[in-house]
């Protein structure tokens, strides 16, 4: 419904206003939980051996929510501060986020900063940016399909079990899961809990529909890339990783990013006809200057 609910209006504007709104209230909410006059959610950590210390989701309801919000938090930054960023601004704005995920013990949200911060600078050195764009046109099946393959193959490989101690036990779950359901078409309901939206989307909704969300994913990625739109290919491409480590990502709620999709749509289908000229040419300056 948002995704559809995108298409007539000037996204480039959109996008602009909700990033700034989601910058403003995300430190209203933070300095709200600080000062007490919000809850700062606190939650209990749990390990085999026991309590394993606190975490706070600081308003945001857990700290795994906490971090995708930090996510898009430095993402908007970049998105607006694209063209004339300077790096002690980006430092400055890494050094806060990073206080915050400490003190909420997101050890997930560390990982998602280390790369945004990461494609960001390789993107913008110059002899580079095409190779990495090159890469990150294909990040969504890559990351979906490593997403089922990490989990099935999870008790087969002493690298997997690595790789899952660093991503909090999530490859574990998904291998359980995948015990419950291991293929359907239509999907089927279990009560394991799944912070991977890859494979969150291939059992619980059937493969259909994960092969729909991947394609839809990849096929704005593609949009995007054939635009030369670099800032929203890292912001994209940030969100799409993301989903690696939470399921909740695209939610709307939170990613103000899933406007991109309503764009490739109108792009690539002309719904706009009225705007949007039947020469490819014609709709392709109207899109550059319009839809983003």
């Amino acid at each position: 419904m948002t995704i559809m609910g995108s298409i007539h209006i000037d996204k480039k504007q959109t996008l602009n206003l909700l990033c700034k709104e989601w910058i403003l209230l995300f430190c209203i909410n933070i300095t709200l939980s600080f000062t007490g006059i919000k809850s700062m959610q606190m939650a209990y950590q749990y390990t085999e051996t026991g309590i394993d210390g606190v975490a706070y989701g600081l308003g945001y309801g857990h700290k795994n929510q906490l971090a995708i919000a930090c996510a898009v938090v430095v993402c908007a930054f970049i998105y607006l501060r694209y063209d004339m960023m300077k790096l002690y601004e980006l430092i400055v704005v890494d050094a806060i986020i990073a206080m915050i995920l400490g003190y909420a013990r997101s050890s997930t949200g560390y990982m998602i900063l280390l790369f945004v911060n990461f494609m960001f600078f390789l993107f913008k050195v110059e002899f580079m940016s095409r190779f990495i764009q090159k890469i990150v046109l294909y990040m969504t099946p890559i990351v979906a399909v490593l997403s089922v393959i990490l989990s099935a193959f999870y008790p087969y490989s002493s690298v997997i079990k690595i790789l899952d101690q660093l991503l909090s036990t999530r490859i574990r779950l998904g291998y359980l899961a995948l015990q419950q359901a291991p293929f359907s078409l239509f999907g089927k309901f279990v009560k394991t809990t799944l912070d991977n939206l890859y494979i969150a989307t291939y059992i619980r909704n059937g493969f259909i529909v994960y092969a729909i969300v991947v394609i839809v994913f990849w096929w704005t990625m593609k949009y995007l890339y054939s635009m030369n739109m670099q800032k929203e290919m890292i912001v994209w491409g940030s969100m799409i990783l993301v989903g690696f480590c939470e399921g909740g990502v695209m939610n709307p709620y939170i990613n103000i990013f899933a406007l991109l999709i309503g764009c490739a749509l109108e792009t690539k289908y002309g719904i706009n006809s009225s705007n949007c000229s039947t020469k490819n040419e014609q709709r392709i300056i109207y899109c550059s200057s319009d839809c983003i």
